[in-house]
């Protein structure tokens, strides 16, 4: 281990996992000296890095002990495990009474740190969470906010279900009081979140159906409820392990606020897990949503099933759009063998992504036909957003 020494308890502990990131590890911490406050510690963990990771993390500590000694700068060096176990050491380590997460080709605003303390202390809430926006090589995107959310009408985006409430009443004095009933319920949802307060099951809600504008590394974890709940992150998954860490947060939190601004820069990389085009992932994301689903069951969330249904639903999407572009045949008939594609297809109908229930109608009309097509259109959507800077 290697310590530049700052504060003896410093108020939060940033997390960060490293693993072959000699590219972009220099870049993720000077987004962290760049921050405009001073009361935390930043552990790094070296998960058995085979490039120049290390001798760069070494060189860092040097320069930072120069450009801000009043930080705590902590190096770790491990064998491979993955970053799960990474984060876990990390965790072990933290002395923070908050936790933040960054991952070793993200960066933070240089507010990031601050807003999000700042809101936890005011409030006094259980999380704080902000917006991230996405990259893909150094262009910026437009940021997305996960509070107008893109279809979070009534509860959940369930298109199904806001279609059958408008048929019901359409121009009638019932379907007139239904719908001021609704316009009061919405302005009232409105005043009590001026502050960007939220229930826990408004946040799982928006967790749910934001997922491309709320990330796990988004989210100030306290670290009294993380141990008290013995949370930590399932070192035998690769993929889909910090949403699965950070719903099981979020079952021990009873209110959260939000601040509606892009704190967090989330890179894709060709070399990163989620854009891997030939990896058999989507069974370990199945299996963390089933855990998931379980986990808010024993625990009274009534969001369970919908979570647990839509969450599989999207990710069997997600890996038949992935094996369709990359020609991968065998993996994409492996899906058809091993899940019920045809129900996850269905429910992904309801999306309020117009993109995934297009997809979607096409894998039901013609699963060849969905493999040639929407392999075809997804592999063309990623070079041209890769080439204009943006993340698919």
């Amino acid at each position: 281990m290697t310590e530049k020494k700052g504060s003896v308890n410093p108020f939060v502990s940033v997390i960060l996992p490293c693993y072959n990131c000699e590219k972009y590890i220099a870049e993720a911490l000077g987004s962290l000296l760049r921050q405009d406050c001073t009361d935390f510690e930043i552990l790094c963990i070296d998960d058995g890095s085979t490039d120049d990771t290390w001798s760069q993390l070494l060189r860092f500590a040097e320069r930072a002990d120069t450009l801000r000694p009043e930080i705590s700068l902590c190096l770790f060096r491990e064998e491979n495990r993955g970053v799960s176990g990474a984060r876990n050491l990390g965790l072990s380590l933290a002395r923070g009474k908050y936790i933040l997460f960054l991952d070793a080709d993200d960066l933070f605003e240089d507010t990031m740190i601050s807003s999000l303390v700042n809101a936890a202390e005011k409030y006094g809430t259980d999380t704080v969470f902000c917006r991230l926006k996405s990259v893909y090589g150094g262009e910026k995107r437009k940021d997305r906010s996960a509070v107008e959310g893109r279809g979070e009408k009534r509860k959940g985006c369930d298109a199904a279900e806001g279609r059958r409430e408008k048929q019901k009443g359409c121009g009638t004095a019932e379907g007139r009081r239904e719908k001021r009933k609704d316009q009061v319920a919405a302005e009232g949802r409105e005043k009590k979140n001026s502050n960007h307060l939220f229930s826990r099951e408004e946040m799982m809600h928006m967790l749910l159906y934001g997922m491309s504008s709320l990330g796990f590394c988004t989210f100030l974890y306290r670290r009294e409820i993380l141990s008290e709940h013995g949370l930590l992150f399932d070192e035998k998954t690769r993929f889909f392990e910090d949403r699965e860490f950070n719903w099981k947060y979020l079952v021990h939190t009873k209110t959260g606020s939000f601040v509606d601004r892009p704190l967090y820069i989330y890179r894709r990389t060709d070399g990163s897990a989620t854009t891997s085009r030939d990896v058999y992932w989507n069974t370990d994301g199945c299996d963390a949503a089933d855990r998931i689903e379980k986990y808010l069951l024993a625990h009274g969330c009534a969001i369970a099933r919908e979570a647990g249904e839509y969450l599989r639903s999207r990710v069997l999407l997600t890996a038949a759009k992935k094996y369709a572009a990359a020609k991968r045949y065998d993996l994409f008939f492996r899906l058809s063998l091993n899940y019920d594609m045809k129900r996850a297809m269905k429910r992904n109908m309801r999306s309020p992504g117009l993109y995934a229930r297009l997809a979607s109608g096409m894998y039901l009309l013609s699963p060849g036909g969905f493999y040639f097509l929407i392999g075809q259109m997804d592999q063309h959507r990623h070079h041209e957003r890769r080439a204009n800077g943006f993340t698919s």
